[in-house]
């Protein structure tokens, strides 16, 4: 038994080393297994962060740091050159913009500002403050990147710009293009990838100022001994209602089938249908900037002189009857139901020659016109002012002025709502102006682009108005009133004609009269070149081509 018992022992003890050797024989084996994993683990956690950091960096957020760079950039530009002493100066720009000559200089300034936030398009820098610099510029930004990297451990390095391309898609829209390389290594060099960033971003000038009407309104000002800081801050913005000076013509109201019976003078204002008593306080303060618009009625003689103009929806009756005058015989054929009536007399006898007068009771001093109807005020688009009901504004013009001459030449009704939209919420168009780009250049108002031009008109009393004394009214100079209203033509000091209907010349007495100073009443008498007029459709409305009407 004993025996048995000892041989059992040795055989567990013998049993217990074997197994022990060979679990120290193996435990290398697992260290080394375990280790290798581990450091898988470390490669595909550093590889995993290295991809997070390509998805992080890419063409869509390297896109929108460029527009936000870009977009600022070109904001301090325009301010830049709206100053008087600042310019941009002439660059030939045929390689790189064709369509958009001398523009050069506003790449390169671009350029310089979203790399390092200063610029020197003259010979005074435009520089960022440091706030901005750390916004706005490439230099800020690939540093914090490097800072974001290096924390996660890895390095990242940037080549150049490369490509760069920053200039005008069309008149509205402003376009930057470039690339950049970029190189992300390891602390330890054992991991390295690179790729080619890539930015193509576009905004619109909407908002942006316009430099030119800056600068030029400075130079007026400066000119006439004022400061040359006091000047408009004019900013650009457009309507999709109007792409084009065609889209701002004047729309006729008084066309076929209403019939026209006839009129006198011309006169641009709102219309209304009510009679002084039924006014509100605001509209009766105002009355003789409304036209009233009503069919005949007893009461519309006692008021008619109130308003600045009249159009009477339903055309004239007629009566006839015979008179005897010393010798004469006469037939009289007199309408009725109408204002400045016209009485007729003709006779078959020898020596009593046919005449024609008004109807004293009838006759107001004011412009008028006689339609069928009133339906084509549904035609009319209403303008809506803050804190006033909406109203509808048109133009009664007549061939000729004189009470008498009322069935004399054409009479008709016009609705300027576009152009008027245009002119008094500054809206810009596409015209033969300076392009954007050309409007921050030196003399920008000398440059005509027909592929990117933009054009917009200046009225008001900033304008040669009462309150620029560099374009007062006599004896000082009044030859601003003959200055084109179309901004670049404006301040090239180009004469032109005379519209009815817009600012400044909404009736015969603004736009004509010697006495009477149309620029203490708003903005100076109206005009615009030949060629514009044209390209407006404002010919019909030229006091050039109907001098009877009363202009001059």
């Amino acid at each position: 038994m004993k025996n048995s018992s000892s041989r059992k022992g040795f055989l567990f003890t013998l049993l217990a080393l074997s197994i022990l050797g060979f679990i120290l024989m193996v435990m290398p084996i697992w260290i080394a297994t375990f280790e290798k994993a581990d450091q898988r683990a470390a490669a595909r956690f550093k590889g995993e962060a290295m991809r997070s950091l390509f998805h992080a960096i890419s063409d869509e957020t390297f896109s929108d740091f460029a527009n936000a760079s870009s977009f600022f950039a070109l904001r301090k530009l325009t301010l830049y050159a709206s100053n008087v002493s600042t310019p941009l100066p002439w660059k030939d720009s045929a390689a790189t913009d064709p369509r958009n000559p001398h523009t050069d200089a506003v790449a390169e300034s671009i350029l310089s500002l979203v790399l390092e936030g200063n610029a020197t398009p003259t010979s005074v820098p435009l520089v960022y403050s440091d706030e901005e610099k750390n916004a706005y510029t490439f230099k800020a930004w690939k540093d914090r990147v490097a800072k974001a990297v290096n924390m996660m451990g890895f390095n990242i390095s940037f080549s150049d710009l490369k490509n760069f391309s920053f200039r005008q898609r069309d008149e509205w829209t402003v376009e930057a293009y470039f690339e950049m390389e970029m190189n992300i290594s390891d602390f330890e060099k054992t991991m390295r990838q690179s790729k080619r960033l890539r930015a193509n971003v576009s905004f619109p000038i909407n908002g942006f100022r316009d430099a030119m009407v800056s600068r030029m309104d400075a130079v007026q000002r400066c000119n006439s001994g004022s400061l040359c800081t006091n000047f408009v801050e004019r900013q650009i913005f457009r309507n999709d209602q109007y792409p084009s000076p065609a889209s701002l013509q004047p729309v006729l109201l008084s066309r076929p089938p209403r019939a026209v019976g006839g009129g006198a003078g011309w006169f641009y204002g709102p219309i209304t249908s009510l009679y002084p008593y039924e006014m509100e306080i605001d509209q009766l303060a105002n009355i003789s900037s409304y036209i009233l618009v009503r069919s005949w009625d007893e009461n519309l003689t006692n008021y008619a002189n109130l308003y600045g103009g009249i159009i009477i929806t339903n055309l004239p009756s007629e009566i006839t009857y015979n008179v005897t005058e010393g010798s004469c015989e006469y037939n009289i054929t007199e309408q009725t139901r109408c204002i400045n009536c016209i009485r007729r007399y003709t006779s078959n006898m020898p020596g009593c020659a046919a005449r024609v007068e008004l109807v004293p009771a009838t006759i107001i001093n004011r412009p008028f016109l006689e339609i069928g109807g009133s339906d084509w005020i549904n035609e009319i688009r209403a303008v809506r002012r803050a804190g006033l009901p909406d109203e509808r504004y048109v133009l009664i013009e007549n061939q000729y002025s004189l009470p008498e001459q009322k069935l004399e030449g054409h009479h008709r009704l016009w609705d300027l709502s576009s152009i008027r939209d245009v002119l008094m919420c500054g809206f810009y168009v596409k015209g033969k102006g300076p392009s954007f780009f050309q409007r921050m250049l030196a003399d920008a108002q000398n440059i005509n682009n027909p592929a990117l031009g933009i054009e917009s008109f200046v009225v008001g009393t900033w304008a040669g108005g009462s309150e620029d004394s560099s374009y007062s009214s006599p004896p000082q100079d009044a030859s601003h009133e003959t200055f084109s209203r179309l901004d670049w033509e404006f301040y090239r000091r180009w004469s032109g004609e005379k519209i009815k209907g817009m600012p400044g010349c909404k009736s015969r007495e603004m736009c004509g009269s010697p006495d009477n100073n149309a620029t203490k009443l708003g903005v100076g008498r109206f005009t615009l070149t030949t060629d514009s007029i044209a390209r407006y459709g404002l010919g019909e409305l030229s006091c050039t081509k109907y001098p009877q009407a009363g202009c001059s």
